[in-house]
């Protein structure tokens, strides 16, 4: 690098993602969104960093790896930090996403600008690109190539059993339609186990129940913590198990607090624990042999507001997904402190049909046009004009009771993995013992042309020998 390339570089390292006191980093939510830990996610952006100075200085047009590009994808999406601050005043270029258009030609064409920025980043770098994000031409328009974003609150992720050494060696003594086979009953045998482990869970849990409404109020505080209270109509069709849960996901808050649940003023007692970055609430009934009920929760969201680029936010998912049950009709209020009082720059839902009305400087309120489905969330936003909430850091804290509970749900969900793991040990005990067969098989004619060739007179002349 010469001396100015030198100061390009150290500029493109010294970039940030993040606007001070970002609680959702560009790091956190690039792991979260690819399903990588944290320090794979921070290389993986360290390498955009270099492939970023490669196509402001290589001469060529470059082409991301598949991890690389991923990051490019996310920081896309943050608008204003990519082309008003990265590409206009740091790169001093635009750097546009040219995806290819298709076919083989687009693929020779990319795979040859993969090698050149290959190159490219040992001639400038001094070294060579970690394997483990930038991978193999031959790799990266190969099977990277079929790499897709899953959700993996609707998905199940089982990685396929790679045997393909097992059956090369039995195809090449065989044939290659064993292979063809064993591949058809490994795909077909997977489809059982998965639709298996979907299609039980799914019967058990089958609602009895439905929500006539769900209200919730949502009381901003001044230091951006949300007192979140929550009205839901339970309405049963048959018999029940007098058990409730509501689960509260902690991916963009700090954490939830003075939980508290009450049905006819009665306070019920509460079991609390977190469970894969859910916060769980259980709870049941107090009246007895009724048909409705209507539970009040209310509870603390710590860090449930956010400051971006100079506003203060609110982004709440006020009505819940995960939902096997619809809900007849809704209410979100929210109702905000004094400092925030005729501060509203712009309010909205995501989800369902809402009419959205501001009642007055210091009401909001969102109000359900016709029924949500199943599976159906609403998510309320509010920016305000500037920044005018105390924010605190709170010390992390045992919230409840953290060990899980073995319920129904767990223990089922306990049961269906074992069953898998059953199946998939017979599985490979049953590949074991084909491949086993096979090549006895093989040894055993191997050894009966060899003592046939010894016995018989036309065998020996035919191999040279003498009678």
């Amino acid at each position: 690098m010469n001396c100015e390339q030198q100061q390009l570089f150290a500029k493109i390292k010294a970039f940030s993602f993040d606007k001070p006191d970002t609680k959702y980093t560009f790091v956190r939510r690039l792991a979260h969104e690819n399903n990588w830990n944290f320090e794979y996610a921070r290389r993986a952006i360290e390498e955009y960093r270099k492939f970023a100075f490669l196509a402001v200085v290589a001469e060529h047009i470059v082409t991301p790896s598949e991890q690389v590009d991923r990051v490019w994808h996310l920081h896309l999406t943050y608008t204003h930090s990519y082309w008003n601050e990265f590409c206009t005043q740091l790169l001093d270029k635009p750097l546009h996403h040219q995806p290819s258009q298709g076919g083989s030609s687009e693929t020779t064409k990319y795979k040859n600008l993969y090698c050149q920025t290959l190159d490219s980043y040992i001639k400038f770098f001094g070294d060579t690109p970690p394997i483990d994000i930038w991978s193999s031409p031959d790799i990266r328009f190969g099977s990277d190539l079929a790499s897709k974003w899953i959700n993996t609150e609707k998905n199940w992720i089982i990685p396929k059993p790679d045997f393909s050494f097992l059956l090369d060696r039995i195809a090449k003594k065989r044939s290659i339609k064993f292979k063809t086979i064993t591949t058809v009953i490994i795909s077909l045998f997977l489809a059982v186990l998965i639709t298996l482990g979907w299609a039980l869970p799914s019967s058990a849990q089958a609602p009895s129940f439905y929500w006539d409404f769900i209200n919730v109020i949502l009381d901003v505080r001044d230091n951006g913590d949300l007192i979140v209270t929550e009205e839901q109509k339970y309405v049963f069709t048959e018999s029940n198990s007098h058990q409730r849960y509501r689960f509260i996901k902690l991916d963009e808050i700090e954490d939830i607090r003075d939980v508290e649940v009450f049905e006819d003023n009665h306070r019920l007692p509460i079991t609390t624990y977190f469970q894969n970055d859910k916060f769980w609430i259980r709870w049941e009934d107090y009246l007895a042999d009724t048909n409705t009920h209507i539970f009040t929760l209310k509870y603390r969201a710590v860090g449930a507001t956010s400051n971006s680029y100079g506003a203060d936010t609110l982004n709440w998912k006020a009505i819940f997904p995960k939902r096997k049950a619809p809900i007849n009709n809704s209410k979100i209020t929210i109702n905000l402190p004094e400092s925030l009082v005729g501060k509203v720059r712009d309010y909205y839902s995501i989800g369902g049909n809402f009419k959205s009305e501001l009642i007055d400087d210091a009401t909001i309120q969102f109000t359900s046009l016709q029924s949500l489905p199943p599976e159906q969330s609403v998510v309320t936003k509010v920016t305000f004009w500037g920044n005018y909430l105390h924010f605190q850091r709170h010390n992390s804290s045992v919230v409840g009771d953290r060990e899980i509970a073995l319920t129904f749900e767990n223990i089922f969900g306990y049961i269906i993995v074992g069953l898998m793991c059953l199946g998939f040990l017979a599985y490979v005990a049953i590949a074991l013992f084909m491949f086993f067969c096979a090549t006895t098989s093989n040894l055993s004619k191997n050894s009966s042309r060899r003592n046939g060739g010894c016995t018989t007179g036309g065998g020996c002349g035919g191999c040279g020998g003498g009678g």
